[in-house]
């Protein structure tokens, strides 16, 4: 319930009623966290992570995927010049 009221109190309210919080010029709040598949420990901390996220209105969403792939969206040639794609990340 803190979470929710401090969330309230910046100015992230659910708007249009669907359970998830825009933030103040009325946009979704929807990341998505990525995790490899090989990991089922890993997998099950974001689903965590995603469960208490969804729970205060912070809409999130778990994308298991290799680790090839995974790494290319969150270190892109390695070179952190060229921005990430990604919300969230688990590791360990």
């Amino acid at each position: 319930e803190k979470a929710k009221q401090i969330l309230e109190e910046a100015g992230f309210i659910d708007k249009d009623g669907d359970g998830f919080r825009e933030d103040q010029e009325g946009k979704k709040i929807d990341l998505t966290t990525l995790v490899y598949s090989g990991n089922p420990i890993r997998i099950r901390t974001a689903e965590l992570i995603s469960e208490a996220l969804n729970e205060v209105g912070i809409k999130n969403a778990v994308k298991a995927m290799d680790s090839t792939t995974v790494d290319s969206l969150m270190w892109p040639d390695f070179d952190v010049s060229k921005g990430r794609d990604y919300d969230l990340g688990v590791w360990s």
